[in-house]
């Protein structure tokens, strides 16, 4: 009898040590599973914030490109209507040409813009008694702009224009004829006819100045 008690009482420590065991084991493997859950948290969150990173790079980097694009649209609304681009005084030669007889002098000429897309062009004074040509202004001559080989053009141009000028108490008739007007960078090239006063013929003109 005392055999058998003893044989329950080892049947029963042997099944406490069982469970003991069994408990240990699922500890562990709970704490195994809880240290690879913490892990795989942890490699989550890196990767979370490697994709917030390079987010944060694309966004500055769209940033910093509409920042230029802005710079740049500031600099195209710099650039000068066509008639401001001509506008200045302009010193050079004038070439007078009447019946194929030239003559030669020095002379400036005034351009100023009326508004973006015409001028007026003052002329140079010339000459002497008889043959004295005063200044004369042409207003609301159009502007046009054109590229010749990736250099701005600026011309004008009007095909007649007629008026009258006081000079010394007088009236005197004046018609200009086939006004060209060329302007690249700080050079101007006119060219015009000129019948005034009583002047029988025609006077040919041509201008070649720089600002």
């Amino acid at each position: 009898m005392i055999f058998c008690k003893n044989d329950m009482f080892e049947k029963i420590i042997f099944f406490e040590y069982c469970v003991f065991i069994s408990n240990v084991v699922i500890l562990h493997s709970q704490k195994k599973c809880n240290l690879l859950f913490r892990y795989n948290q942890f490699i989550n969150f890196k990767k979370k914030m490697k994709i917030k990173k390079i987010m944060a790079m694309m966004i500055a980097a769209v940033v910093v490109c509409v920042g230029f694009t802005s710079c740049g649209n500031d600099d195209d609304d710099d650039v000068f209507p066509a008639a401001k681009t001509i506008e200045g005084s302009y010193s050079g030669e004038v070439t007078f040409s009447v019946m194929g007889s030239n003559s030669k002098d020095s002379g400036t000429y005034e351009i100023k813009a009326v508004d973006d897309t015409h001028i007026s062009m003052t002329t140079s004074s010339s000459g002497s008694g008889a043959m004295a040509l005063p200044s004369i202004t042409v207003d609301n001559i159009p502007v046009s702009v054109s590229n010749t080989s990736g250099t701005e053009v600026v011309s004008a141009s009007i095909p007649e224009v007629s008026g009258t000028i006081t000079v010394n108490g007088e009236e005197k008739a004046y018609t200009f004829s086939d006004i060209v007007i060329v302007n690249t960078g700080k050079k101007i090239s006119i060219a015009y006819s000129l019948q005034y006063g009583k002047m029988p013929m025609a006077i040919v003109t041509s201008f070649t100045g720089e600002k």
